[in-house]
């Protein structure tokens, strides 16, 4: 479920994919050979498509561009966040098919 900064809902089927991003620097070094450097703590990013309505897509992209957090909640636990990109895939019978990316600054 997709909850907007005033936790009311926007969305309640939502696929996600939870990935972790580290911070890394490769370097090639003159032997040849290759150094990587991890630089801090990885951030979580969640990768997540729904159906919406039009309130629904006028919510998220509300949050996206004024980069208010929402919170998406899968298998019990919430992640809340800001949205770094949305995308529209499809308009289906007056519903809005939309991908994001939410960057996770707190999880509950």
């Amino acid at each position: 479920m997709i909850y907007d900064s005033s936790a009311a809902l926007i969305a309640d089927n939502v696929k996600t994919t939870i990935n972790k991003k580290p911070i890394l620097i490769r370097n090639t070094l003159l032997d040849g050979s290759t150094h990587v450097q991890i630089i801090g703590s990885p951030e979580t990013e969640i990768q997540f498509s729904t159906v919406l309505d039009i309130t629904g897509k006028e919510a998220i992209e509300l949050a996206y561009s004024t980069g208010d957090s929402i919170s998406i909640e899968t298998d019990d636990v919430s992640y809340s966040g800001i949205l770094t990109g949305i995308v529209h895939t499809s308009r289906i019978a007056g519903m809005f098919e939309l991908s994001g990316t939410l960057v996770v600054e707190a999880v509950v």
